[in-house]
């Protein structure tokens, strides 16, 4: 990590890049708040500029909390964080984290959706939103732990509540994989230690940053098809008479569903 730590700071250097932005949710007393913390010290010692977004529900009151299942006070939540988030890139520096922030605002959608608060089409618009969102974030690692390790660290904790979010987490996470995909990290810290859980983030963002970097490098057309090229469906073949040879006529998809028709001919 430190080799790849320096390589990022000379990059960095050398030319202008976006800032890489990653997002910790999850369980509450999984690590996120020291992750965070151990995150910013070790890039910063390196002169990496580190820029950590408040907990969202910080400044809400207590009232706010307790009316948390609304799907007005939700949407209202999404464009706020966002507002901080453009804010943030604009003061550009070169990581920016959230901890429960953009992405995991939508959690609450699957809850108001299970509860029959929130109808299938307000549903389905909600996660076409994710999928605009998810484009604003790099890398989304999901912090986790059984019902019984989270008691342990914290008695005080509310049992309903933690019953309730770990359902919820465990419910949307597979919705989560199907559009963010290689972007989630699932961290399960049951077995993991205080010390040891930031060093498998920082060695994550350090991997992340510089594949987002050689990204940044590729020709534009290296990165549309990286971007767009998810699978490949091959519809048939033809015979071309006039080349006496094989022809093949293809779909490339994306992992938005997106097609683009490849037909390679055949005829003179």
């Amino acid at each position: 990590s430190l080799i790849k730590r320096n390589k990022i700071k000379d990059i960095i250097s050398s030319e202008k890049v976006e800032p890489y932005v990653i997002e910790l949710c999850g369980l509450p007393k999984t690590g996120k708040t020291l992750c965070i913390e151990k995150i910013k010290e070790f890039f910063s010692e390196q002169g990496i500029t580190v820029k950590v977004l408040d907990d969202p529900v910080t400044d809400l009151t207590y009232k706010n909390v307790r009316n948390m299942p609304s799907l007005e006070f939700n949407d209202h939540m999404i464009e706020a964080i966002k507002k901080d988030l453009d804010d943030a890139k604009k003061q550009n520096p070169d990581i920016i984290i959230m901890e429960n922030g953009l992405i995991d605002s939508y959690f609450f959608y699957q809850e108001l959706y299970d509860n029959g608060q929130m109808s299938e089409k307000e549903f389905q618009k909600r996660m076409k939103m994710l999928r605009d969102d998810f484009k604003e974030v790099d890398q989304l690692y999901i912090m986790n732990a059984s019902l019984d390790e989270v008691y342990r660290r914290d008695n005080k904790v509310v049992i309903d509540f933690l019953i309730e979010r770990k359902q919820n987490v465990d419910r949307f996470f597979n919705t989560l994989v199907s559009i963010g995909g290689s972007k989630i990290c699932e961290i399960n810290t049951d077995s993991i230690d205080e010390v040891y859980t930031p060093l498998i983030v920082i060695d994550s963002i350090t991997g992340g940053f510089l594949g987002k970097l050689n990204e940044n490098n590729k020709s534009s057309s290296e990165k549309f098809m990286n971007n767009f090229m998810e699978k490949l469906n091959i519809l048939g073949t033809g015979h071309a008479m006039t080349l006496d040879c094989y022809n093949t006529c293809f779909t490339i998809e994306n992992n938005e569903g997106e097609h683009i028709l490849v037909d390679t001919g055949g005829g003179l």
